[in-house]
């Protein structure tokens, strides 16, 4: 599992997509998130999950999070997500 901002994402993405090798889930926050980015990511990397989330920063952690799905074409926003219930 990996954790990054939406502009480190994005930079990794498009610079160094090897940093994702190994990595099954990639966790993308802090900032609206890239349609163009996190649809071309899964194309370099089949199988990688990457999913946006969102919180405040007086929580400490994530509040909601979206699975990100695969499409043809980018969507035009990155949707935060729904929020996580009874999560800990």
């Amino acid at each position: 599992m990996l954790q990054l901002s939406a502009s480190l994402f994005n930079f990794l993405g498009e610079e160094h997509p090897e940093a994702f090798d190994t990595v099954t889930v990639a966790f993308t926050g802090g900032e609206a998130a890239s349609p163009a980015h996190v649809h071309k990511l899964p194309r370099l990397k089949p199988g990688i999950k990457i999913v946006n989330s969102y919180a405040p920063a007086e929580s400490m952690g994530f509040t909601t999070t979206h699975l990100i799905e695969a499409a043809d074409q980018p969507h035009t926003v990155v949707p935060i997500g729904t929020p996580l219930v009874n999560k800990g």
